[in-house]
C-alpha cells in the first residue's frame, strides 16, 4: 500500500500477478482525463494485455459496479 495518489505500479506487474478482482474508483480531485471510472472501464476491456486479466473477463460487460 502507499500513501501515493498514484502508486509506481505499472500495469505489467498488475498483469503478472493476475487480479480477480480490479476496483474501480472515482475522484472529487482529477487531475487526468484518465480520472474518470468510464476511461478506466474503456482501457481495461480494450488493451490487449490487460482485457485478458482474470477480473475483467470476471466482469465481462455486464457486471461492472461503480459505486460513489
Amino acid at each position: 500500500m502507499t500513501d501515493e495518489e498514484s502508486p509506481l505500479v505499472g500495469w505489467e506487474t498488475i498483469a503478472a500477478a493476475d487480479p480477480t478482482v480490479i476496483v474501480i474508483g472515482t475522484m472529487d480531485r482529477r487531475t487526468q482525463p484518465a480520472g474518470g471510472p468510464e476511461v478506466k472501464r474503456a482501457f481495461l476491456t480494450s488493451d490487449p494485455v490487460v482485457r485478458e486479466l482474470s477480473a475483467v473477463k470476471r466482469a465481462g460487460s455486464s457486471r461492472w459496479m461503480l459505486r460513489r
